[in-house]
């Protein structure tokens, strides 16, 4: 294994290197690359001379181990447990990975396509603007003293709620494994966090949670006579399926002004679904992104995928297409708080991890909803 110092020589040649070629892509993307694995070698190197340091006078509990080459086999990643064979005799260490490997967790996205608002209360109200007032034309000598309608302002308070989480583990744990078990827990919880915010900012009923695009029941009816804050939707042609036309439809049901910051939102079966829906001349509707992280696109739209949007049944909404930024606002009262707790139960630490935030509809005339219609 390299020193740090040996590392260190290299990445200062790769990125003189680097300078060179920052004109030529495919080069300098290959450098690249080895400036990344460089950094994570020497990060590696530092942390197993940092253990080397300070071995003297450790050692482990199993029989004839040398304490400070296990504990440098530690650092290199070759994390050990102890378990004890079934019949009680010696203790046989089991070799287990560097990293806890995650499983990828489907978070939805709607944060980062609906308005977020940092606020100091939850008493957080939002006033919008449903218009109504009346301009008029008038000739040179016509009256102008009468007055005009004044504009209607109809205020929207989010509904705020605390999604939280205390797990508690032995110090032991803490002090022994040879991984970063506060780090991991920590981690953890907040992508949980992020998971369960997502469905409330879907289909949140406002108790104690955030009000989710789906909690007041969608109508059919207009922008001007419907109940403020449900969304208005346009139901399919046939039953329990959906054809070219109904996506069409959808589009063209929202104001055009809304329509330029307009996105799709669906989830992944039902985007199978739409995936292969063709026009009247055999043209595919959707087409993928033309690069790496470039969202796909439908009729001209990106799509966004959120897992917690309803899949295709009777009488369900399973797509919602309009302008988020309009139409939903999310208010983050606080980050995720941390608190560490080493006293409540001697031995065990606990991991208090909490967060504030609330959602609601702002303009329900900024995002329509495609409905399957019942069989």
């Amino acid at each position: 294994m390299k020193t740090v110092r040996e590392l260190r020589a290299a990445l200062k040649a790769k990125t003189d290197e680097a300078r060179t070629v920052i004109n030529d892509g495919e080069k300098f993307a290959s450098v690249d690359s080895e400036i990344r694995s460089l950094s994570e070698q020497i990060e590696r190197a530092e942390r197993v001379e940092e253990i080397e340091r300070n071995v003297e006078g450790r050692s482990l509990t199993e029989p004839g181990a040398d304490g400070a080459a296990e504990w440098r086999s530690l650092a290199r990643g070759e994390a050990r447990s102890m378990t004890v064979a079934a019949d009680g005799g010696a203790i046989v260490p089991e070799q287990l990975a560097s990293q806890i490997q995650n499983r990828v967790s489907d978070i939805s996205p709607i944060r980062s396509i609906a308005s977020v608002v940092q606020v100091s209360s939850a008493d957080f109200t939002i006033p919008v603007n449903v218009r109504g007032s009346a301009s008029r034309w008038s000739g040179e000598s016509d009256d102008r003293n009468s007055e005009t309608a004044t504009p209607t302002i109809r205020p929207v308070k989010p509904t705020f709620g605390e999604v939280n989480a205390f797990p508690v583990v032995s110090n032991h744990l803490l002090d022994d494994s040879a991984y970063d078990v506060g780090g991991f827990i920590t981690n953890n919880a907040a992508t949980d966090f992020a998971e369960a915010e997502g469905a409330a900012f879907v289909a949140g009923n406002g108790t104690n949670k955030p009000t989710g695009l789906l909690a007041v029941a969608p109508e059919a009816a207009g922008d001007d006579t419907r109940t403020a804050g449900a969304l208005q939707f346009v139901e399919t042609t046939g039953t329990s399926v959906m054809i070219a036309e109904d996506i069409v439809d959808l589009v063209y049901k929202l104001r055009a002004g809304y329509r330029a910051n307009g996105v799709f939102v669906m989830n992944s079966t039902t985007a199978a679904v739409v995936h292969k829906l063709k026009d009247s001349t055999g043209r595919f509707l959707w087409t993928d992104g033309l690069a790496a992280g470039q969202p796909a696109r439908l009729l001209g739209y990106p799509v966004v995928i959120a897992e917690d949007m309803p899949s295709i049944a009777d009488s369900a909404f399973p797509i919602a297409f309009g302008d988020f930024r309009a139409g939903y606002t999310i208010a983050d009262r606080t980050g995720v708080r941390l608190i560490r707790d080493e006293v409540t139960k001697k031995g065990f630490t606990g991991f208090y991890l909490s967060k504030r935030v609330g959602g609601i509809v702002t303009d329900d005339a900024a995002i329509k909803l495609l409905k399957v219609k019942a069989a």
